[in-house]
């Protein structure tokens, strides 16, 4: 990944979250992480750390795109 400080903390605690919750509640839970640096984080790159991280891929899902409407997304 091209976040080498935040993301790895940032999937620890999300699968941590995702853990907990869904063993507790038995419900499904999804999860939505948009990249904040679209010009690196392509799809293959976020595949590859939702793998390494282990995360459900049916309830844990990765977003990217356009860097205007990524930017748009994260300004509201």
């Amino acid at each position: 990944a091209h976040c080498a400080a935040m993301c790895p903390t940032i999937l620890s605690q999300l699968k941590s979250i995702y853990d907990k919750v869904s063993s507790q509640s038995g419900t499904k839970i999804n999860f939505l992480a948009i990249t904040m640096d679209p010009e690196k984080d392509d799809v293959e790159t976020l595949k590859d750390m939702s793998e390494g991280y282990e995360l459900n891929k049916e309830n844990v899902h990765f977003a990217t795109g356009d860097s205007k409407v990524v930017n748009n997304l994260l300004d509201k």
